[in-house]
C-alpha cells in the first residue's frame, strides 16, 4: 500500500503569508469602489439619466442593479462566494462608447 505526502497547506491564497496578505488587500482596495458604485444608483439624479437612455423601468431597474452590485462587492470583500459576487461585477459599468 503506498502512500503520497501532501503538503498542509497548498498556498491557495487563503492563509498566512504574503499571497495571502495581498488578496486580502486586493478585496479591501477593490470592493469599496463597486459598494460606491452601487449606492449612487439610489440617487434621483441615476435613475433619471438611466431613462432619459430608454432603460426600461428604470425606477425598479436602477436601484436593483444597485443592490446586486453592494451584495457582490461585499461577497468580494467577506471573500464569501466570490465567484458568484465578481459575476454581476464584471457587467456593472458597461458602457458603450
Amino acid at each position: 500500500m503506498q502512500t503520497t505526502s501532501r503538503p498542509a497547506f497548498q498556498g491557495t491564497g487563503t492563509g498566512p503569508g504574503p499571497k495571502g496578505v495581498a488578496v486580502l488587500a486586493g478585496r479591501v482596495l477593490f470592493a469599496p469602489l463597486f459598494v460606491l458604485s452601487g449606492l449612487s444608483h439610489f440617487s434621483l439624479q441615476t435613475i433619471a439619466r438611466a431613462a432619459s437612455q430608454g432603460v426600461p423601468l428604470a425606477s425598479l431597474a436602477v436601484p436593483l442593479s444597485g443592490i446586486i452590485a453592494i451584495i457582490g462587492s461585499l461577497c468580494i470583500l467577506l471573500g464569501y462566494h466570490t465567484k458568484f459576487g465578481a459575476g454581476p461585477l464584471s457587467l456593472e459599468n458597461r458602457h458603450p462608447l
